[in-house]
């Protein structure tokens, strides 16, 4: 499984958005926009928390980012960028292999 694959299979679960095979960065990132802003409008304080799940840092979300007209689209490729950080990085670092639930990433 490619980088993007594996982020669009990672996003998919995390957004509930259908992310087909093949997309570019760009079109996943639209897709992220759209999801934020449905998130925003529908469940702020979902938002938030899942912001904080994500590793956002918290500058993205100060009061004057929120104010920025391209606010969302920022976060949504701050959310991509962490993302393909986490995939790669276990690539490179690959949790220890257990039985035990609590210990898999």
């Amino acid at each position: 499984m490619n980088e993007n694959e594996a982020l669009g299979k990672s996003l998919q679960g995390i957004f509930g958005v259908t992310l087909q095979q093949g997309l570019t960065k760009a079109e996943i990132i639209d897709r992220l926009e759209a999801a934020i802003t449905r998130l925003l409008q529908g469940r702020p304080d979902d938002f938030f928390q899942l912001m904080y799940r994500l590793d956002i840092p918290e500058r993205l979300l100060q009061p004057s980012a929120l104010d920025a007209s391209d606010f969302v689209r920022q976060l949504a490729e701050a959310i991509y960028n962490r993302q393909l950080q986490k995939i790669q990085s276990r690539k490179v670092n690959p949790p220890p292999a257990s039985d035990d639930e609590d210990l898999k990433w």
